[in-house]
């Protein structure tokens, strides 16, 4: 059961809306722009309704799969897998052999660097972020005694030509005032973006939060480079809060400081058993069967994604048996 009532508890307890309504004060002196441009709260203020409903909106997220079957999302405790991640990204055309494999927890529990989580398509980057979030929310040790607050920002979802920067502050409340042409002034947009990056850098090193910005590659091309940048400046920037971007392997070529990349592996033997054991708890003859028929007939081929066996299991509880694709 998601505990959605501790993420409030430590909001109202650790004083956000303070820390929130400190940082908006700081810069609104210190900006150079400060008779032109000014930060503000939203409309709204109760900093605990707001952090309710957000808390929220991760929960719904965070409760499914990106799969259906028979119309239904899959519930993600049904199949997500405890994926292992590479250490470093795999570079082009390198072995996977003998790279060090360590466990998403172990990563956020070690990590004193920000997480950049690459992968092929569907081999399980957004499941495995709602599983962080949930993990969260459910007051998983593993993760709320490190990141009590999380962040979500779905890129594929952010409005078009929306900054990274203007994302965030919006979702913690703080908006912009700024006249009709302030932005035709010259270098007006980077000093703008200069004084967000302030903000948001004290706010997220006064508590520490948990970035998840989910899609990278689902970023319009026109929008990757300047959001690339975004991101470059706020890892240097933010040193409490953790951030953790998802990307498809190819897409991502930035590097950042205090920040590492780690790569989704394959699914391992003793992986595909467990997922197809969990997938068919309600039937272990089904499983057994089915395990056999996936793994004897090396139907997952070489590399092992999680939603081809997504799928190879909601075809064989469909129709209590495989297709081969070469009949």
């Amino acid at each position: 059961m998601f505990d959605i009532a501790g993420i409030l508890k430590f909001v109202n307890d650790s004083g956000i809306g303070k820390i929130i309504g400190g940082a908006i004060s700081k810069i609104n002196k210190e900006t150079p722009l400060a008779k032109e441009l000014s930060f503000h709260r939203s409309s709204f203020v109760n900093v605990s309704a707001e952090f309710e409903e957000q808390a929220t909106e991760v929960a719904t997220w965070s409760a499914v799969m990106e799969q259906q079957y028979a119309g239904k999302s899959l519930k993600l405790d049904r199949g997500y897998l405890n994926l292992e991640i590479w250490l470093e990204p795999f570079e082009a055309g390198g072995s996977q052999v003998a790279r060090k494999k360590s466990t998403i927890w172990e990563i956020i529990k070690k990590a004193n660097h920000h997480t950049v989580l690459l992968g092929c398509p569907g081999t399980g980057k957004t499941t495995t972020l709602k599983a962080i979030a949930r993990a969260l929310l459910m007051g998983d040790r593993k993760v709320a005694n490190f990141y009590p607050i999380p962040i979500l920002i779905p890129l594929r979802e952010k409005t078009s030509g929306q900054s990274l920067f203007s994302a965030l502050l919006l979702y913690i409340g703080v908006e912009t005032s700024a006249p009709p042409n302030f932005f035709e002034k010259p270098d007006a947009i980077a000093s703008f973006q200069k004084a967000q990056l302030k903000v948001l850098a004290q706010i997220l090193n006064e508590e520490k939060f948990i970035l998840i910005l989910d899609g990278y590659d689902e970023l319009p091309l026109e929008e990757k480079r300047a959001f690339a940048g975004e991101f470059q400046s706020l890892t240097k920037n933010v040193t409490r809060s953790l951030i953790i971007l998802t990307s498809r392997t190819a897409d991502f070529s930035y590097s950042s400081v205090n920040t590492e990349a780690y790569e989704i592996a394959t699914l391992s033997l003793e992986q595909i058993h467990r997922f197809v054991d969990n997938f068919f708890a309600d039937s272990p003859d089904l499983a057994k069967d089915a395990k056999e028929e996936i793994v004897e007939r090396k139907l997952l081929g070489a590399d092992a994604i999680p939603l081809t066996l997504i799928y190879l299991c909601l075809i064989y509880r469909h129709h209590g048996k495989l297709f081969n694709s070469r009949r």
